[in-house]
């Protein structure tokens, strides 16, 4: 499934390729051997790429790549080096984590849009991960309980409860987490 590529260390020419190289990237085998790494990549990343490869940087994460008619994959890229008879190469491996990159974005873009609308409410709003730990809490909740971000992100729920109400209110999130919605819960922190 990876694309490999024999690179000339000093040149960066494509050498060889593998047939997942050559049906990744869209090119015939002989085209492809007529170019160098960096024309595998859009004009604003052969800084990225030249820099990596002089610097000797062994892997590289979601890397723009330019395929023959032009449409952009992301890649993951390793770079790994090998001096046989004394002439230097560049094994380059690609691996397309487009689906990854472009999921990963459109988890950023909405927990981003939730955050917004987070801070836009009056009312208090905490998020909590599975094991109860705060994951994020809008200027409401930090204004109202009194502490900074560094002092509530990071840190269980429970240890902001009010001293007897812990148990009620552990088992009240428990539902929630279930995904049981509640209406009108007060709980008390401190």
């Amino acid at each position: 499934r990876e694309g490999i590529a024999s690179i000339d260390a000093l040149a960066y020419q494509i050498l060889d390729g593998n047939p997942s190289l050559v049906k990744m990237f869209g090119y015939s085998k002989s085209a492809l051997l007529r170019l160098r790494l960096t024309d595998l990549h859009p004009a604003e990343t052969f800084n990225q790429i030249e820099k990596a490869l002089k610097e000797k940087v062994p892997f590289l994460s979601e890397i723009p790549c330019r395929k023959a008619n032009g449409k952009i994959f992301f890649a993951d890229l390793q770079l790994i080096r090998s001096k046989p008879n004394g002439e230097g190469f560049i094994e380059a491996i690609f691996t397309d984590v487009t689906e990854r990159k472009l999921s990963l974005d459109r988890i950023r873009k909405t927990l981003q849009e939730k955050e917004k609308l987070a801070e836009a409410q009056s009312e208090f709003v905490i998020t909590l991960n599975p094991q109860g730990k705060v994951l994020s809490a809008n200027r409401s909740a930090f204004e109202a309980l009194g502490y900074g971000k560094a002092a509530f992100i990071g840190r269980e729920l429970a240890n902001f409860l009010a001293p007897g109400k812990e148990k009620e209110t552990l088992r009240v999130l428990t539902l929630v987490s279930l995904g049981e919605t509640l209406r009108g819960f007060d709980a008390e922190l401190v």
